[in-house]
């Protein structure tokens, strides 16, 4: 049933492209031109990204080959429009940082679900993954009821981090960094003991962790095995959050409570999450199919 990270070979490395000059100029600019100009120069840039990215391209081609079904000349086109997506995107987390969130509106499904959650005593974790736009959930989803520490990348370049951390405190979150020595787990139990709340990416694995095989769009891949079995260890609730770009500006965020059998043992308990995860994923790629954004190969493990 788990597998070791040993056993996945990907091709994701996992840092933010640009750096944190590239950050720094890109809000300079939003501050100064604003987004929809940004939209525009950007459009310009987006051909050369797909011709001299190879393996991020063959990825997504795959996903629109072999996962949606179009053909490989649709598939080709189709990169440039999931590329356009993306950046549109990343510009609107920047414009974020810049305090351009006055600018977006949103639309939460299931809010009541999340406000249950949040004005109770006990912890919960919510679960994310790369598609749609996640890192804007903490600005559409702002309370001050508990605080939510999300589980971060820790190989960005320090003013990236810096800026990350500041711009998080703003919105009552905390970051707990990925050790390769496993003592962010620590920190994990100490939020939820504390009946706060934990953000995982629940899509990709990084680190030692263990996986599980699970079925996705009809194909089997790996969801890391860490943020289910906490949830499940920890007997706390698991809440999926998709925050989705519907047009300029605007953004549908998704809640949606992941229920499991509870008197399992906890890795079957896992288990269930993880499936129950994938297939609100798959809901979500059903409406939204262009917002997958996993630059490699997520299904290779199984080849």
């Amino acid at each position: 049933m788990y597998n070791t990270q040993t056993d996945i070979k990907r091709s994701w490395k996992g840092t933010t492209d640009g750096g944190d000059l590239g950050q720094r100029s890109l809000i300079f600019f939003i501050r100064m031109f604003g987004l929809r100009i940004m939209y525009c120069l950007m459009a310009f840039t987006i051909p050369f990204y797909v011709f001299f990215n190879v393996t991020e391209r063959k990825a997504i081609i795959k996903y629109y080959h072999e996962i949606l079904h179009f053909n490989n000349l649709v598939s080709f086109f189709k990169t440039f429009k999931n590329n356009y997506l993306f950046g549109k995107m990343m510009l609107d987390r920047l414009a974020m940082m810049a305090g351009k969130k006055g600018k977006f509106s949103v639309k939460i499904v299931n809010q009541d679900t999340f406000d249950k959650f949040t004005s109770s005593e006990k912890g919960f974790m919510i679960g994310s993954a790369h598609i749609g736009n996640f890192e804007l959930a903490g600005y559409f989803l702002h309370q001050d009821k508990k605080k939510i520490h999300s589980v971060i990348f820790g190989g960005e370049p320090a003013g990236i981090q810096k800026r990350r951390d500041m711009i998080l405190a703003e919105n009552n979150i905390t970051g707990i960094t990925v050790n390769k020595d496993m003592s962010h787990i620590f920190s994990i139990n100490t939020a939820l003991n504390n009946g706060d709340i934990v953000s995982m990416s629940c899509d990709r694995i990084l680190g030692s962790a263990k996986n599980i095989p699970v079925k996705l769009s009809g194909k089997e891949t790996h969801f890391p095995m860490g943020p289910f079995i906490l949830a499940a260890q920890s007997n706390v609730s698991l809440l999926s959050v998709f925050v989705m770009r519907e047009k300029t500006l605007h953004y549908t965020v998704y809640v949606k409570e992941i229920k499991v059998e509870s008197d399992i043992p906890a890795r079957e308990k896992a288990k269930n999450f993880a499936e129950s995860f994938a297939r609100e994923m798959e809901k979500i790629l059903q409406q939204y199919p262009d917002q997958w954004f996993n630059f490699y190969d997520f299904w290779s493990s199984t080849d």
